[in-house]
């Protein structure tokens, strides 16, 4: 292999992952709500790049303060009318825990290293709006 054929290689990989990291931030950033996008978004801008080391380090921190938000959600419906059911409740989220753990580490073998945290904010998002529902149906 000669010096240009690695040289044309290393440019085509480079600019794959500038694409690949730039269509990442931008599609499943619709996933989330204005207030996680934000605080996805801030620090996305504050690391000063999109890379994976950025991808990851706001990505992990935006979803434990959603698996903060989630556990209050939680303890807030088991205090709720839904008395009966708090058991099936319980087990039907451990469930969900050990999907969600799945799915993302199948999306992190088959998409790429982002996913390794950034799967789980997207799903621990899309948690805390089902969790909402639920909690604003047994209240009414």
């Amino acid at each position: 292999m000669g010096i240009n054929t690695v040289k044309n290689s290393l440019i085509t990989t480079i600019f794959f992952l500038f694409f690949y990291f730039l269509f990442i931030g931008i599609f499943y950033s619709k996933a989330f709500s204005k207030e996680n996008l934000s605080q996805y978004s801030k620090c996305i801008k504050d690391f000063g790049t999109l890379n994976t080391a950025a991808v990851h380090k706001c990505s992990y921190e935006v979803s434990e303060y959603l698996k903060l938000k989630i556990e209050i959600k939680i303890r807030e419906i088991e205090k709720s009318d839904i008395n009966n059911d708090v058991d099936k409740f319980l087990r039907s989220h451990d469930h969900w825990l050990k999907y969600m753990e799945l799915q993302c580490e199948i999306q992190t073998k088959y998409i790429g290293s982002p996913m390794l945290h950034y799967c789980p904010m997207t799903k621990l998002e899309k948690r805390l709006k089902e969790l909402e529902m639920l909690l604003y149906e047994v209240s009414n």
